[in-house]
Formats: C-alpha cells, structure tokens, sequence
C-alpha cells in the first residue's frame, strides 16, 4: 500500500496554511488541536506518543510529481511509495503507517513545548506511536490595553452643637486619575505534524506490494485504501485482508 494516499496529499498542500488562532485566557495555558484522519480503521488509544521534528518538503516535491499527467499508473505508484520513504527514514524505522494530520496553536500563556505536549495527548488517544512536527512558528502581535480612569472625593468638615441644635460645614474635594494604557507583545504557538502508527511488519507488505505485477498492483492498491478508510474495521482486520490480498495476487 502507498504510504500516502490522495487525500494525504491534498492535506499535505494544505498544512502550512492551517493555522488557529487563540484568544489569551488570563493565567492558564490553552490548545486547539485539529485532527484530520487519513486512516479511518479503529486502533486503540497508546499511554503516550512522541513528538519529532522533521520534514515534509523533500515527500511533497514527488506526491506533487506524481500527479502530473504523463506519469503512468506504476510511475505515480513508485513516486509515492518514495515520498513515503523520505517520511518515514526520519523516524528511523519503515514499519509505521500514517494515520493523520494535526494542527493548531495555544494562546499566549502556551509555548511551543505545551503545544508539542498537546499534539502527542491527542495523537495517543487515536492510537499514535510519533508526532512528525514539521511546521513550528511563534506568531508575535501587538497588544494595547487601557486601564478605565476612576475618582476619588475627600471630605473635610465640622461640627458643633448648641442646646438641641447642631451646626457643621464640610468641604468635598473630588481627583480624578485617568486610565493607564500598556502597549507590549504577546506569543502565540502554532504548529502542523503528521502521525504514525508503529506496525512491524507493514515495510515488508509494502515491499510485497512493489513486485506485483501492474494491473494487480493497482487492483490492490485500490482495496487496501478502501480497507484503510473503513471504520468498521480493526487495525487487525486491515493487516489480515491485507496478507489475504498479497496470498491471492502471488498465489501460481
């Protein structure tokens, strides 16, 4: 199966215009993290996932060669099964599957750690081992506060009395304190990454994959993106249709 598949690529050309800006909440620091799931198979939630930086420039460079119109079926197949590749060398080992894409930002009392920290809580719950960040930026803006101007009166006076009447007189005195305006800047995280799923055992279907001839390749190929966007499946499912396919297509 090609590691990336279409829809990946559309969201990879999109990613580093996704951006979401956080209002500042006084004291604590805030996420938004948004999740577009490429692989729609049900996979357990992990304990935890961890964060990398990296790149996506050298894979989106062939998915964008690949699209172009001269290219055959086996051409666009071999060119994504190389944008994949380049992924994947970055985490050290080709047995992971892409799940997803994340983005977001935090609002100025995050940082790019707290942000990093929230992508890999969200990737964990869909059941992602890696958080490829491969876009991290602080936007700097300007902020203007003004402070609301209040009074104060003093009062000064008298009194005395005389038999069952009393006399006084007094004096109000009113200061008025105009507000105070603040001008400084504030930083506002903001992120894009790719998740993966670690599966042993996955490079060498893929490599399965690569040896079979042109129109099973493709017959293939289609099943399995169709395996992969089922949400009535199972990861297990996936992989057992999956070696199921590869048996029948290299069966004598």
């Amino acid at each position: 199966m090609n590691l990336l598949q279409p829809a990946d690529t559309r969201m990879l050309a999109r990613a580093g215009a996704c951006v979401v800006a956080l209002l500042c909440v006084s004291g604590c620091a805030l996420h938004n993290v948004r999740y577009n799931e490429f692989v729609k198979a049900r996979i357990e939630p992990v304990p935890s996932a961890n964060a990398l930086l990296g790149s996506v420039d050298e894979a989106k460079a062939l998915l964008d060669q690949a699209k172009l119109p001269h290219n055959g079926m086996r051409d666009r197949y071999n060119m994504e099964r190389r944008a994949g590749q380049t992924l994947l060398a970055q985490l050290g080992s080709q047995d992971y599957v892409l799940l997803g894409e994340m983005y977001g930002g935090g609002n100025a009392y995050s940082n790019l750690e707290t942000l990093k920290a929230a992508f890999c809580e969200r990737a964990a719950a869909k059941g992602g081992d890696v958080v490829l960040v491969f876009r991290q930026d602080v936007q700097q803006r300007q902020f203007v506060y003004t402070t609301p101007g209040y009074s104060t009166t003093n009062v000064q006076g008298s009194a005395y009395r005389t038999g069952n009447y009393a006399y006084g007189s007094a004096t109000a005195n009113s200061t008025y304190t105009p507000g105070q305006t603040y001008v400084g800047t504030m930083g506002f995280p903001i992120a894009n990454g790719l998740v993966f799923k670690y599966v042993p055992g996955v490079e060498a279907r893929r490599a399965r994959m690569d040896a079979l001839p042109d129109a099973q390749l493709e017959s293939a190929v289609k099943e399995l993106e169709g395996l992969w966007t089922d949400d009535k499946r199972t990861l297990a499912d996936v992989l057992k249709r999956w070696d199921e396919i590869l048996e029948q297509a290299t069966a004598p």
